[in-house]
């Protein structure tokens, strides 16, 4: 009696799955899911750039945190759609002659991709070395470097061993 009912239970599932996959619906749960993505991807990009200006060492924790499981869940429905996208173009293959007959990837963004994105200092750090690759370094910076050349020098006249202190006069 219950593998009759397990059977009719699946069966039923199959009919009523059959019954809703039609072209507009399909569509419509794909826009849905990229949707989701990127509504993913967004959040997940304002925790990198939060973590990036907080100190609190507990907070960074929980931001790492909820990124994983935000990537875990992007990563899951770029399989998704993958699988959906897949299943549009070969079971409805006469739409395709009408939308677009290239195919698509779907790039799952890790969060080493996110970070590349810079940060306001990293920014500022990257403009004050153009500026000073234009403009060349500061007043004090020329004045630091001229007390270490000094400062060479005059270990370099010192002399190295007791034999170069003995001056032969003749």
């Amino acid at each position: 009696m219950k593998l009759f009912v397990c059977s009719l239970f699946f069966l039923a599932s199959a009919v009523a799955q059959e019954k809703k996959d039609t072209y507009p619906e399909l569509i419509s749960l794909l826009n849905q899911k990229l949707e989701k993505v990127r509504e993913m991807q967004e959040r997940s990009e304002e925790l990198i750039r939060e973590k990036s200006y907080i100190t609190d060492r507990q907070r960074i924790v929980e931001i790492i945190a909820e990124l994983n499981d935000l990537q875990a869940k992007i990563k899951k429905q770029n399989v998704d759609i993958r699988k959906l996208d897949y299943d549009l173009r070969f079971r409805f293959p006469e739409k395709g002659d009408d939308t677009e007959r290239t195919y698509r990837k779907y790039n799952t963004s890790s969060e080493e991709i996110a970070e590349k994105k810079e940060s306001f200092p990293e920014k500022l750090k990257r403009i004050l070395e153009q500026a000073k690759k234009i403009y060349g370094p500061t007043q004090k910076e020329l004045e630091l470097a001229r007390q270490k050349v000094e400062r060479r020098k005059k270990e370099l006249e010192k002399p190295k061993s007791r034999f170069q202190q003995i001056e032969i006069n003749e």
